[in-house]
């Protein structure tokens, strides 16, 4: 178990690809697989959509299942009194009630899995909506099509491989056609990134690539580490780029100070990205598994999709995640009126909470050279990262 637990919390944390269906291969679809030593029968997917000349071909995936000889729950949450999600009242519902439109007009709508594959007679999509991923894959499994032109959505989450480097996985929870064009094709995320004073390095640009290379933390929830349980949230050391022209050496020092640059605590900002990957993935299946590992999987230690997840090999695959520009929010003031603001928010955090001992290992951030200092923004600097950022565009 670790240590203690720490204040940290989940920010943003989603992507959207836009692109056209790659070609189906065998890891493509598994579809009522069977456990050898459970009675565990579950669907998979692992979607590749190509994105364009610069994204490349990213992979999506969604995993579910349920125990053939076992009493099986889906767990959601309800509604409030003007039909909002109520994330505080969590209940479940049994595997057999899962189509149950009486149930189902109690459940929030982001419990939901959603596909939009087909129009119906005016040229509209027709959504339907799934509790369970299990369902949600059979369907896409009957509808969609190798060429499609989609939009994919869902959530990130960050985990360990076997080597005990971080792992980002796009866990699906939509699909809808789209009729967007090759040159609009993207692959886009929305990620809150947390910085420490030990973050920035102005000397690490990568003029090749235009950017500034950056390591942040991502707060995700850790469920074990190496079959013992965590089950907190945990701060994953990620490496960014953060795309930035530095020709102009006076804007790009002044543009990432004001940006990065922490005086104290932990700064917490939620920047819209580009995924840009290429080569190709191996998804392991639950046969491909040595034996050690399938009796974690029968006995519980390990879900099959972690399991499947860590397992899995990728070849000389180039991950990247580009940093953007930070995310607007409109926030609505008393009177009624909206207001856009960056969302930065400063000394978000101790940095004690950055410092999390796992089982049977250590992980802290590491001390650097590098010691910043950085005055707390004041109204006026505020205004000029607004209107750096401004000029830097898209």
């Amino acid at each position: 178990m670790a240590e203690k637990q720490n204040g940290l919390k989940r920010g943003a944390s989603s992507f959207s690809l836009v692109g056209k269906v790659a070609k189906f291969n065998k890891f493509t679809f598994q579809i009522d697989e069977k456990s050898k030593k459970s009675d565990w029968i579950y669907n998979s997917l692992n979607l590749g959509i190509n994105c364009g000349e610069e994204c490349g071909v990213i992979y999506g995936k969604a995993m579910g299942g349920y125990g053939k000889d076992r009493k099986n729950l889906v767990y959601v949450h309800g509604k409030d009194e003007n039909g909002y999600d109520d994330f505080d009242n969590r209940f479940d519902i049994a595997w057999e009630d899962r189509d149950n439109k009486d149930i189902l007009m109690t459940i929030g709508k982001n419990c939901f899995y959603k596909a939009g594959l087909k129009k119906d007679v005016n040229d509209n999509l027709v959504i339907e909506e799934f509790l369970s991923s299990y369902d949600f894959i059979n369907y896409i499994k009957e509808n969609l099509e190798e060429g499609m032109i989609v939009n994919v959505k869902g959530n990130l989450k960050y985990s360990f491989n076997n080597d005990d480097n971080v792992v980002v996985n796009k866990e699906i929870k939509a699909i809808y056609l789209s009729n967007k064009k090759p040159e609009e094709y993207d692959a886009k995320f929305t990620q809150t990134v947390l910085f420490d004073k030990d973050c920035l390095d102005v000397k690490k640009y990568d003029k090749d690539k235009g950017c500034l290379l950056i390591d942040g933390y991502v707060a995700d929830y850790l469920k074990d580490y190496k079959g013992v349980d965590v089950k907190q949230t945990y701060p994953f050391k990620v490496n960014f780029e953060y795309k930035i022209d530095n020709s102009d050496n006076e804007k790009y020092l002044k543009l990432i100070r004001l940006l990065f640059k922490v005086k104290e605590g932990v700064t917490a900002i939620t920047f819209v990205g580009r995924f840009i990957e290429g080569g190709t993935i191996v998804t392991a299946t639950y046969d491909d598994l040595d034996d050690d590992i399938k009796q974690m999987v029968d006995m519980g230690i390990y879900e099959l999709d972690e399991a499947l997840d860590k397992c899995s090999v990728s070849s000389n695959r180039e991950r990247r995640m580009m940093l953007i520009k930070p995310d607007i929010k409109m926030i609505i003031n008393e009177d009624g009126t909206k207001t856009p603001k960056l969302q930065i928010d400063r000394k978000k955090y101790e940095e004690s909470d950055l410092e999390f001992i796992l089982p049977k290992a250590t992980n802290k951030k590491q001390d650097t050279e590098m010691k910043v200092v950085d005055p707390k923004l004041d109204d006026e600097e505020a205004a000029d990262l607004e209107k750096l950022l401004k000029e830097l565009g898209d």
